[in-house]
C-alpha cells in the first residue's frame, strides 16, 4: 500500500444565491469516518437537517435549486465552481486529515508493470492539478 499523502482540502459548495450563513439542509457525503463526524459534530448540530448522498451528481444535482450547502472534497467544489451557479467557501479549521491508499500487488506480473507506470503517470497528474489552491 502506498500512502498518497493527501490532506483532506475540503470546501462548502453552495447555489450563489444561498447566504453564507444559511442554516438550511446540509447536505453530506457518505460516512467519511469517525473523527470527520466528531468534527463534524462539534461545529454544526449532529444529524439535523443532514442528508447523506452517495454521489456527486446528486449532491450537484439536489444543490443546484435549493437553499441547501454541502462540504465536498475540494476537486469537487472545483468542478461545481466551473459550472457558472456555484459559489464555494473555505473552511476556516480543517477536520482531521484523510488517508488514501494505493493498492499494488506485492508481485505485479511483467505484463502489467509497464501499466501500472503508466497509471500512476496519470495518478499523479490528476492528483496535482485536483488539490492546487
Amino acid at each position: 500500500m502506498d500512502n498518497l499523502g493527501l490532506e483532506a482540502f475540503l470546501a462548502i459548495v453552495r447555489a450563489q444565491n444561498v447566504s453564507k450563513a444559511a442554516e438550511n439542509l446540509h447536505l453530506a457525503q457518505s460516512s467519511w469516518g469517525p473523527t470527520y463526524q466528531l468534527w463534524h459534530d462539534q461545529w454544526w448540530t449532529p444529524s439535523r437537517g443532514q442528508v447523506h448522498v452517495d454521489s456527486v451528481q446528486l449532491i450537484v444535482m439536489l444543490l443546484r435549486d435549493s437553499q441547501s450547502w454541502a462540504i465536498v472534497p475540494l476537486s469537487i467544489a472545483k468542478k461545481a465552481l466551473s459550472q457558472g451557479i456555484f459559489s464555494i467557501s473555505y473552511l476556516s479549521e480543517m477536520p482531521p486529515n484523510r488517508v488514501c491508499y494505493k493498492l499494488t500487488h506485492k508481485y505485479p506480473k511483467t505484463t502489467t508493470v509497464e501499466s501500472l507506470k503508466i497509471f500512476d503517470h496519470y495518478l499523479s497528474t490528476i492528483l496535482q492539478s485536483a488539490f492546487e489552491i
